[in-house]
């Protein structure tokens, strides 16, 4: 009995941290008899799930002081839109069941007629809607760590707000084209193309010509005259394909340096 009773203790670590180990809370410690088994539980921790742990949640206490870290995630949010106003949205937070690596179900606000639940998904700024939610009763989220937006909507709503995206990107794109068309209409703005600006002037029917239709002054040399009629040829294609939306990134740089380059040579040329 004595010996028992003089029998050293030691104690395991257990720290609460996130992923890039910044600490949660306060360190837990588990005191045992050198030579008894221990065990570390996974507690729920509000706003947090459970994403992993380092260490070992169960062995024998040795002498040597023992570390577990519990690796936690922060939990995202719910936002719910209904109908096309985007003032009328509601926000939960998601929350921990009594599992700490869980998350609570859901009951989503009951829908009417032909309203549905769906998943909003935004891509570089372009908004699209997603899947529908097959159970609103009972909803969770794929990813509780991430945040969701629902829409609540009926089937009109649906092409309505379709409807009005479709023309928000077309006017974005067509914004966006008219300031790429004059970086090159003036070519004095850009830094690559001060060089040139520096050596000799652009000769003024260059920095008169129409992207679209007009006819061009045949005065000029036969070369330049090819050369402008390929430039309002790129910005032609240029614009046309912007409005239809057929453009990458990349396509619409190279179309742009084109004609850009088409400009340098006629500036050369005169």
């Amino acid at each position: 009995m004595l010996d028992n009773e003089t029998q050293s203790l030691n104690y395991v670590v257990v720290n609460f941290i996130t992923p890039d180990r910044k600490k949660i809370t306060d360190s837990l410690k588990i005191f045992k008899t050198v030579g008894e088994p221990y065990r570390v539980n996974t507690p729920s921790l509000d706003g947090y799930i459970l994403d992993g742990y380092r260490g070992n949640l169960e062995g024998v206490m040795g002498e040597k002081v023992e570390q577990v870290e519990l690796v936690y995630e922060r939990l995202g949010k719910l936002t719910i839109q209904s109908g096309l106003d985007e003032t009328n949205i509601g926000t939960k937070q998601f929350k921990i069941s009594r599992h700490a690596n869980r998350v609570q179900v859901i009951e989503l606000p009951k829908i009417q007629g032909s309203e549905d639940y769906y998943y909003l998904e935004e891509n570089d700024g372009e908004k699209r809607i997603g899947k529908r939610v097959v159970d609103p009763d009972n909803f969770l989220p794929d990813d509780p760590t991430q945040d969701v937006h629902l829409l609540k909507l009926t089937l009109d709503q649906i092409d309505e707000l379709t409807k009005l995206w479709s023309k928000d990107k077309k006017a974005a794109v067509s914004e966006k084209t008219t300031t790429e068309i004059e970086e090159v209409e003036n070519p004095k703005e850009d830094v690559a193309y001060s060089a040139i600006v520096e050596e000799s002037e652009i000769p003024e029917e260059v920095e008169q010509v129409q992207v679209i239709g007009g006819d061009t002054d045949m005065s000029l040399t036969e070369p330049t005259v090819l050369l402008l009629n390929a430039f309002k040829q790129v910005m032609t294609a240029l614009v046309e394909y912007e409005k239809q939306g057929n453009l990458t990134r990349s396509q619409r740089t190279r179309l742009i340096k084109h004609a850009k380059s088409l400009l340098t040579a006629v500036e050369r040329l005169n």
